[in-house]
């Protein structure tokens, strides 16, 4: 077994809320297990780079996944 399993998320939607903040929405793998999840973020920023691309900054507050969801307590 794999001391460091791998971590995904693959975003499926994108909705804003309010001016400057949105909700993403995508799947979360863990261990092989894939929840749908929800995370708000907040809008920073947004400006061309020096090569003259648009980027966009967010900050995400807080969140937390419990890693012991589905499995039976001890």
């Amino acid at each position: 077994m794999d001391n460091r399993p791998t971590i995904s998320f693959i975003s499926i939607g994108v909705q804003q809320v309010g001016k400057t903040n949105v909700k993403v929405t995508g799947d979360l793998t863990i261990r092989g297990v894939t929840k749908q999840v929800t995370v708000g973020f907040e809008l920073t920023g947004a400006e061309n780079d020096p090569q003259g691309r648009f980027r966009v900054g967010f900050h995400e507050p807080s969140s937390q996944v419990s890693r012991t969801c589905g499995r039976p307590s001890r």
